[in-house]
């Protein structure tokens, strides 16, 4: 139904990188040499080496962010089956579009030898399986049926990334960009893995209140079977 993809794409957004940022080595200096101080003191000639902190080694910085922050994403609900007479076992995939955008800069002791950006395109895949129990709330008329979401394994994936644009540059350097830059979307995602069933829960135990579908609706669907009879 429209108010379960509004629901479910509300949850995800809560979860994908939306305006994430990471820079390694970036703004890194390092003391370099900076000429010859002379000057006469006591009638003799003294000197001096000279220091400064310049640019220096290789910069790297990644943007990612939703493409459409008010996108309805693309949710498919797959293998649903009944594990007892009120509850429900299904999977349910997101695909969601992603921007992306990589600089990587190499300074050596103030002078730039290079600078070069890219930016791509990628879809992000949320998956996730849940088990549903259903119960029928007899305190309210006419009843609801209150719905009790439990997600048990969750993970993401990019089952797409491509390069739309390279700026400055070609050849090797190009290369190491595009895969260092898809490497930093990847290692987000993987570090959200770890805690994704326990902050899908999270989010969903706060929006209980909306996990509700009229008896009637039910009754006249063919998952009639699966609420709990009062």
């Amino acid at each position: 139904s429209p108010e379960f993809q509004d629901w479910i794409t509300a949850l995800v957004r809560e979860q994908l990188p939306d305006n994430y940022e990471k820079r390694k080595n970036w703004g890194h200096t390092a003391r370099t040499f900076d000429g010859v101080a002379v000057w006469i003191e006591d009638g003799h000639l003294e000197t001096k080496r000279k220091f400064k902190q310049a640019n220096d080694g290789q910069w790297q910085q990644y943007r990612v962010k939703l493409s459409d922050p008010a996108e309805k994403f693309d949710v498919k609900i797959t293998n649903i089956r009944q594990l007892a007479s009120n509850v429900v076992s299904l999977e349910v995939t997101v695909l969601a579009s992603l921007q992306v955008f990589g600089r990587e800069s190499l300074w050596e002791h103030g002078v730039q030898l290079y600078s070069v950006s890219a930016e791509a395109d990628a879809r992000v895949r949320l998956w996730a399986a849940v088990e549903v129990t259903t119960h029928v709330d007899i305190t309210r008329f006419p009843p609801d049926v209150a719905l009790a979401p439990q997600v048990t394994a969750a993970k993401f994936a990019i089952p797409d990334f491509r390069i739309r644009r390279i700026g400055g540059f070609q050849g090797p350097v190009v290369r190491s960009l595009s895969h260092t830059t898809r490497e930093a979307v990847e290692a987000k995602l993987a570090e959200d893995n770890a805690k994704l069933v326990a902050k899908l829960n999270r989010a969903i135990d706060k929006n209980e209140k909306k996990l509700r579908i009229s008896l009637a609706d039910i009754a006249a669907s063919k998952w009639r079977g699966l609420v709990e009879q009062p």
